[in-house]
């Protein structure tokens, strides 16, 4: 061991531990504080120590580079600025694409020397695969693979197909046997995309491997023909025994003032290794380091250093510094050593002396927002505050600003908590008028067909597709409600240019143009005022129309867009200047909303941007939804369990009409309703203003639509309605993992549970074998697995429900905590699916998915729309579907109740004991309400069972077997039944 000495006329304040961050050089901004290069951090039984890290071994290595002096392959694909070359895998490469439709190419960007590997889509099925060669490697050995890789479609996640078309390590043993696949994702945290990003997986090889191939592929999602994928700088490599030559890593900042002061260092230095320090000062900038002076060393020099064999070193610091940083350099002549620094002592006449050790890594988190002050309030003048914190570690807060609905407003800080700020008003906050320009307005972009350019005072749509296949380009551009007051005249006009005729335009549903009128309720009140643009003006042309409001009117929607004429390949239509001038109405049916937003940055350069919401708004007193512990939704603290149905809208089968839709749901013992409606229109009111009227609870989207990150839009209708009567939940996305990230629900999730904490979030998506609910488990209260295996006569295993209600349980195991589950029972056909369920398969789906765990049952679907029938289509599988939910109507204080820990023991005694995916073909579930118990048992088995049950009270004479009108004795304790294929029996005794 060896100690060496630093000593300056210098003290020191206290100081916390100290922090490292990897791949940035000390010297270089924006990290300033607490970096390093080619340095480890080790643990050990006496505590961390820092020493060179290993270099690494590249096994393999494809950059792309070598293709660009091929002969050049025009490609009119090549974005501008590009060149591209055919792409011929060589060194042992395959390019696998399923139906040859892709065009790999190697490009390199204008004026730039790096090559990659860019893949361009096509139409249809484009499933395709990368394949590196064989890599020999040593078992139980940790290995990294890194590559950079970018993509201009958006992706949540891609999959393989059949074991073909995925990414992954595959190790293989000396013979070749497949022994593993270690899988990946080729996306970079996030939803990453667009922009380059290097992906880095970290792996061990398994034991007996010896050799192993990368590949890199997915079978879904397709990639379109304007869609293309990058990939480069595939590296392979692994730990050797060798030590970098140098490296080095910086302090964190030491507050100091005057006085004499030594470091003394606890390293091993041993032969032909060193560690040399320098030092740097900088003044104090209310309360954190200023500019930095260089590092130097013993003669003041940049290039110079202290080392281990000087015991003097004479520090004299100008008497304005108030801050201290030092660089330690490691350096070995030796591959097999390297010096080994353990702690850092500081020492002070002053101060007792600090030591630092047991370094833990860079500080690389940045501040978090620990605490803010409700985000729903009554009073209009609660004072806005929030808790900062730099994490444990962090180095401290360097700068913060915040901003109240997009003004920066002067924070208030705490006087007994440094960290707890508050946002200073003018007075009561008020409902917001909306920004008179384009900001505020809302697109509805039907297929995406249209390219979009928005500013604050024009926007403009363009149809940029060369193809020429029909394409559906209809668009809404709407803004917000504009106060109006009944009968009166307004002056309408604006200002627009288009390429091409729209004489004749035409709507559907709701995509409009006009004005249109709407009451205190927000229903749509006398007719829509329509304008049309006439022929083609390439000119900035000026509309000015007169218009009178109806009767009742209190509110005005301004909405251009249309179905037809769909716009061609270089067509478009700008609007700007738009203006409705005339009387303004008291009536406000704004909610008192605000946007807080927090920027924030500490000391080491990591930052956090952060924003929530606050409404002001009545606290409410009853229709309050909450969820027990263990999943089961609470109204008003009463167990609610859902049997609800999808899509309810108004269709033939209730001949157009929602009274009658609800009425007929309602007497069946339906309580819940869902709707795919997302425009808030009058259809939209009659929904609540139905279900309010038959008792019934719905669950809906908002108008930004299921799987949104229109996070504004989102808030501004949940702190609208969040009064409905009717409301359950708030259905955040559907089909999930296939078009938004868990981060980003999860994060839609919290900001609407601010302002509206008296509803539950819900998300829908299959599950499958891959379980594509993993990783989704905290992003929403609710989750709504699509349980659909009935797809042909032949196809229809019931023990996929079981196989995906168990996938559900084991995530919520992972994440440690309880959702809700209301399962979605197939009741349709179309789409792929050939038939509908049968009425076993039907009722045994019900039930097997309540054994495993629903604390909720609804059944897709309702209205059904183009190829997609719903159960009211088929007059025999509607009455089915209404006697089943008329059973569970009829135990809905049943299942509500809490899992028994009590049991009854089952046993099959005759026939086959596992089911098609080998799960037990008896499924069973006891509940006890009211001091009676219910069975739930279910054969998930295509074979006939006999079937065993002792229940654990001995003075059971007969049970019922409730919807049978039959009962079954009990001899000898227990009682024996006889099951169907997929037959389901209820209990009681």
């Amino acid at each position: 061991m060896v100690t060496f000495i630093l000593i300056a006329f210098i003290s020191f304040l206290p100081m916390t531990t100290l922090a490292f961050a990897k791949d940035i050089k000390a010297v270089v901004a924006p990290r300033e504080y607490c970096s390093d290069h080619y340095i480890e951090v080790v643990s050990s039984p006496s505590g961390n120590k820092i020493q060179l890290a290993k270099q690494w071994d590249v096994l393999l290595y494809e950059g792309f580079d070598g293709y660009v002096k091929q002969e050049r392959d025009v490609s009119k694909n090549a974005p501008e600025g590009y060149s591209n070359w055919k792409y011929v895998p060589t060194d042992g490469w395959r390019f696998h694409n399923y139906r040859n439709s892709l065009k790999p190419s190697i490009s390199r960007e204008k004026d730039s020397q790096n090559a990659y590997l860019i893949v361009h889509g096509s139409e249809g099925d484009t499933a395709f695969e990368l394949v590196s060669p064989e890599v020999h490697i040593e078992q139980n050995k940790k290995y990294t693979l890194s590559f950079r890789c970018r993509f201009n479609k958006r992706m949540i996640n891609h999959s393989g197909h059949k074991g073909k078309y995925e990414t992954g390590i595959i190790w293989f043993d000396s013979s070749h046997r497949k022994l593993h696949e270690a899988s990946f994702s080729l996306l970079s945290g996030e939803a990453d995309y667009d922009n380059w990003y290097v992906k880095t997986i970290a792996v061990v090889s398994p034991e007996k491997a010896s050799m192993a191939i990368v590949r890199f592929g997915f079978d879904l999602p397709n990639l379109g023909k304007d869609e293309f994928f990058c990939f480069d700088d595939i590296q392979f490599s692994t730990v050797s025994n060798r030590y970098e030559h140098e490296g080095e890593f910086v302090s964190r900042p030491f507050q100091i003032k005057p006085g004499t002061s030594f470091i003394t260092t606890q390293a091993d230095i041993p032969e032909g290794t060193a560690i040399r320090l320098q030092v740097r000062f900088a003044e104090d900038n209310n309360g954190i380091p200023g500019d930095w002076s260089s590092f130097t060393g013993h003669d003041g020099a940049p290039l110079s250093c202290y080392n281990s064999k000087d015991t003097a070193l004479d520090i004299s610091p100008d008497t304005a510094h108030k801050w201290l940083q030092y660089r330690a350099i490691l350096h070995t002549s030796k591959p097999d050593a390297t010096p080994v620094l353990h702690s850092v002592k500081i020492n002070n006449s002053q101060v007792a002396p600090l030591t630092d050790n047991g370094w833990s890594g860079p500080d690389t988190t940045p501040p978090e927002i620990v605490w803010r002050s409700p985000m729903r309030v009554e009073q209009a003048d609660a004072p806005i505050s929030f808790r900062l914190s730099d994490n444990i570690g962090g180095l401290g807060i360097k700068s913060i600003e915040a901003y109240l609905d997009g003004v920066k407003v002067e924070l208030l800080q705490g006087k007994y908590k440094e960290t707890e700020y508050t946002l200073k008003t003018t007075g009561p906050l008020k409902p917001l008028e909306r920004d008179a320009g384009f900001s505020a307005w809302k697109i509805e972009n039907y297929q995406n067909a249209l390219a979009v350019e928005r500013s604050p005072d024009t926007v403009t749509f363009t149809r940029n597709d060369r193809s020429e296949a029909y394409v559906d380009t209809a668009f809404k551009f709407c803004s917000p409600r504009i106060p109006v007051r009944e009968n009166t005249k307004y002056v309408f006009s604006f200002s627009s240019r288009h390429n091409s005729d729209l004489t004749d335009i035409k709507h559907w549903g709701d995509v409009s143009n006009g004005i249109i009128w709407r009451d205190r309720n927000g229903k749509e009140i006398g007719a829509p005022h329509r304008v049309s643009f006439g022929t083609a003006h390439m000119k900035w042309h000026r509309d000015v129309q007169k218009v009178t409001s109806p009767s009742g009117a209190v509110s005005a929607e301004i909405c251009f867009g249309w179905d037809s004429p769909n716009l061609n390949n270089g067509e478009f239509f700008s609007i700007k200047d738009v203006c409705l001038e005339g009387p303004r109405s008291d009536v406000t049916w704004k909610p008192n909303l605000h946007k807080i937003e927090v920027k924030a940055c500490d000391l080491a350069g990591n930052t956090i941007q952060k924003a929530w919401y606050v409404l002001i708004k009545r606290i409410p007193t009853q229709s309050i939804v909450t969820m027990r512990e263990d999943g089961m939704s609470l109204i008003d603290n009463k167990p609610f369990f859902p049997i609800g149905i999808y899509a309810v809208q108004k269709s033939k089968v209730n001949s157009d009409n929602f009274e009658n839709a609800f009425k007929e749901i309602k007497d069946a013992g339906f309580n819940t309703a869902h709707t795919y409606m997302k425009e808030r229109n009058n259809d939209f009111a009659e929904f609540y203003s139905a279900a309010a009227r038959y008792g019934m609870k719905v669950f809906v989207m908002t108008s930004a639509g299921h799987n949104s990150t229109d996070i504004d839009t989102m808030v501004r209708d949940v702190a609208t309605e969040v009064d409905q009567p009717a409301l359950l939940s708030w259905y955040l996305a559907d089909d999930t993992s296939g078009y938004i990230s868990s981060k980003e629900l999860m994060n839609i999730h919290e900001i609407i549970k601010d302002i509206d904490p008296y509803h539950l979030t819900s998300q829908a998506d299959a599950v499958g074998d891959a379980n594509r609910y993993k990783g989704y488990g905290d992003s929403t209260d609710i989750f709504l697995p699509e349980l659909y295996p009935i797809r042909t006569k032949e196809n229809n295993n019931m023990s996929e429900v079981i196989r995906d209600m168990k996938h559900v349980q084991e995530e919520l195991e992972r994440i440690g905590c309880r959702r809700g589950i209301w399962a979605i029972v197939q009741d349709f056909k179309g789409w792929g699916w050939e038939r509908y369920p049968t009425n076993e398969e039907l009722r045994t789906m019900t039930y097997l998915s309540i054994i495993h765990g629903a604390t909720g049952i609804t059944y897709y679907t309702y209205g059904g729309w183009g190829n997609n029938f719903g159960a009211p289509y088929d007059e025999d599988v509607w009455s089915y579907l209404k006697k089943v939910v008329g059973e569970l109507a009829s135990l809905h204080d049943v299942l509500t109740e809490r899992n028994t820990p009590e049991q009854c023991a089952s046993f099959i005694i005759k026939g086959v004991k596992k089911d098609g995916m080998g799960y037990p073909a008896l499924n069973t579930l006891l509940k006890v309400y009211q001091g009676k118990r219910h069975l739930f048992a279910a054969n998930s088995a295509q074979q006939p069972i006999r079937c065993q049950f002792k229940p654990a009270s001995g003075n059971v004479s007969e049970v019922s077997v409730m919807f049978e009108d039959r009962t079954l004795p009990v001899k000898d304790g227990v009682f024996v039944d006889d099951f169907e294929p997929y037959d389901v029996h209820v209990y009681q005794w």
